[in-house]
This record gives structure tokens, C-alpha cells and sequence, in this order.
């Protein structure tokens, strides 16, 4: 942070920046399914929304198997934690989370009851979420501009006018992490 007179009782700054940064890596931890499952073997009762009644040896048939399915099932990884049956897979996902902030000031005293002031803020934080599957997380890009403009006039003791001018502009979307790689739709 930095302010101080431009010129002696009639023009002030003030510019101020902030930034962080954090970057978290853990174990994302997940269920995946087994290679068994992904070829229609369960070990608990798979009921046939068809029938009602369960399938025979907790195995859907392959013929019931629609061919999109079969195609999305390349993408999952396989289990790597066969001693946890509920949490059978786990990657070290990195969580960033960063900002840089930047605002800025100045004011003047014209003199007979006017006076001007003119405000920029910018932040800038883009953040990436990791999911359990690599490459599918989120980007979160976020950048905020802020611009104002104020006069004020002192009429009398008892009458003020004051004009203020603003301008904001935000951007605020979450992209998928593989957004910009290969089609994986038109692959499947």
C-alpha cells in the first residue's frame, strides 16, 4: 500500500496490491467401478428395471449393455485400493487458489466546494478444483474490473450536488479441465 500528496493540498494517491497464493495437493479418494462391474458382475443383487426381479448370478447380460456405455467405461481408471471397498481409488489432486488484487485512487481539491476523485480495482483469481477422475476438474477463472469517477460540489452550507460515474465488469465462468483437448463426445 502507497499514498501520499501529488501536489500539496490539492492532489492525493493511493494505490494498494495484494496478492496470495495456495496451492493444495491431497489424495482425492473415490469409488470406482471394478473391471466385474464394467462387464455386468456385481457382488450384491442388480435388480432388472425391465422384469422387476433381480438378474441371475448379479450379472447384467451383455446384450443389455448400450454401446455408448461400453465406450464411456475406457475412461475410468481402475481401482487401485482393493483393500477399501468403498473408497477403491485414490489420486493426489492439486487445488490452486490464487489472487492478485490491485486498486487505485486519486483525488483532487479544485478548490471553491469542487472536488473530483477517480477509483481502478482489479482482481484477478483463477482457481483450478480437481476431480476424482484426471482431467475432468474445473478451471474457475474470475476477473473483476471496477472504475469510478465522482464530483462533488458544495452549493451552500446546506446544499451539496455530487455526480458519480461507475463502470463494473465482471467474468465469472468454470470450464472443464480437458476443455481444451481432445473431442472425448465425438469419440464416443
Amino acid at each position: 500500500t502507497v499514498g501520499g500528496p501529488i501536489v500539496k493540498n490539492k492532489a492525493f494517491f493511493f494505490g494498494s496490491y495484494e496478492g496470495f497464493r495456495q496451492n493444495l495437493t491431497n489424495t482425492l479418494l473415490g469409488n470406482v467401478p471394478t473391471a466385474a462391474e464394467l462387464e455386468g458382475q456385481f457382488p450384491t443383487t442388480i435388480t432388472d428395471p425391465e422384469t422387476g426381479q433381480p438378474f441371475p448370478n448379479n450379472s447384467i447380460p451383455n446384450t443389455r449393455f448400450n454401446a455408448m456405455a461400453l465406450k464411456v467405461n475406457n475412461y475410468w481408471p481402475g481401482p487401485d485400493r482393493p483393500f477399501d471397498p468403498t473408497l477403491n481409488y485414490g489420486r493426489p489432486g492439486a487445488t490452486i487458489d490464487s489472487y492478485d488484487q490491485t486498486l487505485g485512487r486519486v483525488d483532487w481539491n479544485l478548490g471553491n466546494g469542487d472536488r473530483m476523485f477517480a477509483h481502478y480495482g482489479f482482481v484477478n483469481e483463477p482457481a483450478v478444483q480437481p476431480s476424482l477422475i484426471a482431467g475432468f476438474g474445473i478451471n474457475r477463472p474470475i476477473a473483476d474490473q471496477n472504475f469510478a469517477l465522482g464530483h462533488t460540489h458544495t452549493l451552500s452550507p446546506n446544499a451539496v450536488n455530487e455526480l458519480r460515474l461507475g463502470y463494473n465488469r465482471s467474468r465469472v465462468y468454470s470450464v472443464n479441465q480437458g476443455a481444451d483437448g481432445p473431442n472425448l463426445a465425438a469419440t464416443i
